[in-house]
């Protein structure tokens, strides 16, 4: 119960339950007691904490602020760069390292043997393409392992990148390995097509490819908010 005393000219004055001053009305009373220096530290703590809870309930949101739902549902979803997605990382660069490799030491052999007379046949611009684009996928992987975050954006694009060329380079490759077969069949009876599949290394091209693929595909599934 509010506490009344008689002033001196007869009016009632309301006097704080912490320290001596007295007020004229109740709203006086009520904002000296936020700061009143008298008070326990205790109450002081549970009005803050009850202050913002308030203002939380009550304020407003603006559209693209942080925390707003907006913001929620179009920001970037990436991923921080756990030691297992590094080494992930990693592993792609290289066999995007070794795929390129490959195809630009071929581009003299290309050139010499460019089948732009044959329809549907790869040129060697079509090679060249290859090979930049396979260099694209290396450099921007490359830039990724160096970043404190990763876009799944940035990880799906280099991916469609890679299927892209695989199913370019694959069937050329196909094409290649059967052209070379049928030159070198007439002169040995005993060498098979799977023989000079192995000899020109296609199975490992498409280990490689098939590797690259999956992991690409696993990258892109761990990139998300809280990996």
């Amino acid at each position: 119960m509010s506490q009344l005393i008689m002033s001196g000219k007869g009016s009632e004055m309301l006097k704080c339950k912490y320290c001596p001053r007295l007020f004229k009305n109740l709203q006086a009373r009520r904002g000296h007691y936020r700061t009143c220096p008298m008070k326990p530290r205790s109450e002081l703590t549970a009005e803050s904490r009850l202050s913002q809870q308030e203002r939380g309930i009550g304020s407003t949101v603006e559209p693209d602020s942080a925390g707003s739902d907006r913001a929620e549902i179009y920001a970037p979803t990436r991923s921080s760069l756990t030691p297992n997605y590094v080494l992930g990382m990693i592993e792609a660069h290289d066999l995007l390292a070794a795929l390129r490799k490959r195809c630009q030491e071929r581009l003299p052999y290309y050139k010499l043997c460019d089948y732009r007379s044959v329809q549907d046949r790869p040129t060697l611009l079509d090679w060249c393409q290859v090979t930049m684009d396979l260099r694209q996928s290396e450099q921007d992987v490359g830039v990724l392992v160096q970043r404190a975050w990763v876009g799944r954006d940035r990880v799906w694009a280099v991916y469609l990148l890679v299927i892209d060329v695989q199913q370019r380079w694959i069937p050329w490759a196909e094409w290649e390995v059967d052209q070379i077969w049928r030159k070198k069949e007439k002169k040995d009876e005993a060498m098979t097509r799977d023989d000079v599949a192995v000899e020109y290394e296609l199975p490992l091209l498409k280990d490689q490819f098939t590797r690259l693929i999956d992991l690409l595909q696993r990258l892109t599934a761990l990139t998300r908010m809280g990996i």
